[in-house]
């Protein structure tokens, strides 16, 4: 299951979301998407870019050094959970949820950006 399917499920079934496309396309959220965790205990997660050279920052924040992008299409190990940082309008949502990849540099990534899967 993709993680990002997951918890735009879980954001519309607990009321906080007023629209959302469920089903693997690109969600459009009325609203912020709060972090929360969905993940089993033992997992290894990877993103892959929904867009053509999504930049990886420094923090989790848009005002952070950017140290990298990631190619569309390919997948980089992250974290599994999202965390909070700054606040952005990206990619069709807005959120303060960011991903942590450590490939092809360490660094963060906008959770809008990208798809997320638990591989195990």
């Amino acid at each position: 299951m993709h993680l990002n399917t997951f918890m735009r499920a879980s954001v519309v079934a607990g009321g906080l979301a007023t629209t959302a496309l469920l089903g693997g396309g690109t969600a459009f959220a009325a609203t912020s998407t709060p972090v929360t965790s969905v993940k089993p205990l033992s997992s290894l997660c990877h993103v892959k870019a929904r867009y053509s050279n999504t930049p990886i920052n420094q923090s989790p924040s848009t005002g952070s050094k950017v140290v990298g992008s990631l190619t569309k299409g390919v997948w980089y190990a992250s974290g599994c959970d999202p965390i909070a940082g700054g606040t952005y309008t990206a990619c069709y949502g807005t959120s303060n949820a960011w991903y942590l990849v450590t490939s092809p540099t360490r660094g963060y990534v906008k959770y809008y950006c990208v798809a997320a899967e638990i591989s195990a």
